[in-house]
Parts: structure tokens; C-alpha cells; sequence
């Protein structure tokens, strides 16, 4: 008798939206897959396979990946849709670019904020 075969959800790819923008989140965190794997508390595998459509992603899954990229649902649900120029994106993406400005270029954003205020 011939055994079956049951496919996996990991045997196939369908990427989403959901996956491309949890990849970008991670990245922006200059976050190697199994650093991401050990915040999270999951394998690297399924990190891999949540980012490239080999997972099927519940609300669990994305607000463990949230928490430990340091991220909002509220966020990240505005990525989904596209949104990208709501006060917290433009103030996460700020941030972001501050911190890995190198130290002349930081001084001089420093003194162009100070004369905002």
C-alpha cells in the first residue's frame, strides 16, 4: 500500500504582506535571523519561513515578532496598508536614522533640532 503524502505548509511559498513587512522590521533592527529567533524565543526556521511565506502567520506570531523588534500592531498595521506617514512612522524611522548617523553628521542634526525648539 502506497503511503500518502501530506504537503506541509512549509513545502510551499505565498508570500505576504504581512511577511515582507515583519523581514523589514527585522532589518531595521539590523537583526540577523537567529538574533531576531533568540528574542523571540522561536527557531530561526520558523523566522525564515514566517518571512518568506512558508508560515501562515496568526496574531500570535506577529505580535511576538512586535514585541521583540520593539514595534506597535498599530504600526505595523499601517505598513500593511501602506500607510507610511502617520506621526509614529515618521518618528520610528527618525530614530532609526539618527542612530546610525556617524558622530559629525549627529552633531550637526543635534544643533538643527535645537533651533526648532
Amino acid at each position: 500500500m502506497e503511503k500518502k503524502l501530506r504537503k506541509r505548509r512549509s513545502d510551499t511559498r505565498n508570500n505576504t504582506r504581512e511577511g515582507r513587512v515583519l523581514k523589514t522590521l527585522r532589518q531595521s533592527r539590523k537583526l540577523s535571523m537567529r538574533d531576531a529567533a533568540e528574542l523571540i524565543g522561536k527557531s530561526n526556521t520558523l523566522v525564515c519561513h514566517a518571512e518568506n511565506g512558508r508560515l501562515d502567520l496568526t496574531e500570535v506570531y506577529i505580535e511576538d515578532f512586535l514585541r521583540a523588534y520593539g514595534y506597535s500592531k498599530k504600526y505595523f498595521d499601517q505598513l500593511i496598508l501602506g500607510s507610511n506617514e502617520s506621526d509614529e512612522y515618521i518618528l520610528v524611522e527618525s530614530l532609526e536614522i539618527v542612530k546610525n548617523l556617524p558622530t559629525e553628521k549627529l552633531r550637526a542634526v543635534y544643533s538643527m533640532l535645537k533651533s526648532f525648539l
